[in-house]
């Protein structure tokens, strides 16, 4: 049933997004290089707004989650007609949402991503910081957490938190009850991450002398 409708679009967007630190640390590099190489300072001097130029990465990141979602689509559709013994159209699209769901998860961390490309400008101790903050720092204040019973905790922390969205279904296999929908709470505030990042980061290059 991993590979069957509708489960397939929940079981493909738990996996995938473990993959999106390739992506944040394409993001990284690219914001990392216009400081490295001042190329931020010739757009400004050229016309372009420090608030234009961070659009620019902002719709980048867009793009990257956007193309991400699409392949992830056209992957799961593919290989659910191919490995599912009933095939409908309500059964193909009856949790296509997770899609969304995926979408705004990438979008979302790449976001976090910029943030702190824009904050330390130097790409490789940027992605240092990055697998540090999410391997230690949160996973650290997550199990002290769960050890002292604090779960809202988890909220505090901005990958845990995004990464929340879509709640690991495997132990389903096992017999174990799962969360298999997305919540509101949830959803807002993975669109809240992303909304303080996106102003953090245009406050930061705004306010940066070049």
């Amino acid at each position: 049933p991993f590979y069957e409708f509708p489960d397939i679009w929940q079981n493909l967007t738990a996996v995938a997004i473990w993959f999106k630190l390739l992506l944040g640390f394409s993001l990284i590099y690219s914001i990392t290089n216009e400081f490295s190489y001042r190329t931020i300072r010739q757009n400004v001097i050229d016309g372009m707004s420090k608030a234009e130029f961070v659009w620019s990465k902002v719709i980048l990141a867009g793009f990257l989650s956007l193309a991400s979602t699409l392949t992830l689509f056209i992957l799961g559709l593919i290989t659910g007609l191919i490995y599912s013994t009933e095939i409908s159209m309500s059964l193909v699209f009856e949790d296509v949402h997770f899609l969304l769901a995926f979408f705004l998860q990438l979008y979302a961390f790449l976001l976090f991503t910029l943030f702190v490309g824009t904050l330390i400008k130097k790409a490789i101790i940027a992605m240092g910081v990055l697998v540090f903050w999410i391997l230690a720092v949160e996973n650290g204040f997550y199990v002290w957490g769960q050890v002292k019973n604090q779960q809202w905790i988890e909220y505090l922390l901005p990958v845990k938190s995004i990464n929340a969205l879509v709640h690991n279904p495997f132990p389903k296999y096992l017999l174990m009850e799962v969360q298999d929908f997305l919540t509101f709470p949830e959803f807002a505030l993975v669109l809240g991450w992303g909304a303080l990042f996106f102003w953090a980061t245009t406050k930061l290059v705004v306010n940066r002398d070049l």
